[in-house]
Parts: C-alpha cells; structure tokens; sequence
C-alpha cells in the first residue's frame, strides 16, 4: 500500500473519482438517499470544496495498491492531533483488511509528524466503518448531530484514539 498526496493540479481527477464512491457508500445509509448523498458530495467532495480543504490545510490522496487507485483519504495536522476526514477504498478493495492497513499508514503519517492523537467523525448509520475504526482503537468520544442545508443533518460520533 502507498500513500500518494495530490497538489492542486489533481483535485478534479481525485473529485471525479471519489464520487462514485461517495455515492455507493453513503446512498443507502443516509436518510434522504441518493439526494442527500449527491448534495453533500457537492458540498463536502467537489473540486471546489476539496481546494477550499487544502486551504484550510487538508491534505487528500490517493490509496495506491499495486500500483492501481484503490481509495482515496484526507488528513490534516493539528497541533498534537491526527484529524482523519476522508477514508474510503473502492468497492473491490473492501473487506480485505487494507481498511485497517490503511488507517495504520496514517496514524504512522501523523506519527512521524509528531502527532499524539487521531480522530475522526463517522457517520453514525456507518457501522461497517465505525466497526473498522473500533478495530483499530477508536473509542466513541461523542456524538454530533450537525444542520448542513437544505433539511439535511450531519449525525455523526466522534471517536479518537492514542497514536
């Protein structure tokens, strides 16, 4: 597994590929559906909302493996803690453990870069995601529920572990 940062040349391809990953992993648990899915793609995973992350100093890439883009994730630096705002593989690489490898690639990240702590916000109808970050050492810290337009809320646990 490889992890490879994208500058801002690449935000439009990285866009184009998340969405349909976005779209699978979130369309049948969020409570408006495809709708809601497609609206805070747009608003969260768009080009123009991905440049407006690295600006706020939110570095994405993509998970190679073998080569091939098998994910793609989210990471900024903050003080003494990791924040995890983007992990997510292609359907074909789910399930096999590279979840986890994945996660242990970036805490080795926030490591090196004198981080004490991750966190994260899960969407709390994720559990093959929540489950995945339990696995990993995440314990539940809280849980958030967020407007974020157009009658859609952000519900979400928070969890954060040592690193």
């Amino acid at each position: 597994m490889q992890l490879k940062f994208v500058d801002a040349a690449e935000v439009p391809t990285l866009a184009a590929f998340a969405r349909p990953i976005w779209q699978e992993v979130f369309t049948p648990i969020l409570p408006g559906g495809a709708a809601e899915a497609a609206y805070l793609n747009e608003k969260w995973q768009s080009a123009a909302a991905i440049i407006h992350d690295q600006a706020d100093g939110i570095r994405y890439g993509y998970v190679l493996i073998d080569g091939q883009q098998a994910g793609y994730f989210a990471a900024r630096l903050e003080g003494i803690s990791l924040f995890l705002s983007k992990i997510y593989l292609t359907a074909e690489y789910r399930g096999k453990g590279l979840g986890s490898e994945l996660i242990q690639e970036l805490l080795i990240y926030g490591r090196k870069n004198g981080m004490r702590r991750a966190y994260l916000h899960v969407n709390a109808n994720n559990r093959r995601a929540f489950a995945a970050y339990e696995r990993n050492g995440f314990k539940t810290i809280a849980h958030e529920v967020t407007p974020v337009g157009e009658g859609y809320e952000a519900d979400d646990f928070i969890m954060a572990r040592a690193i």
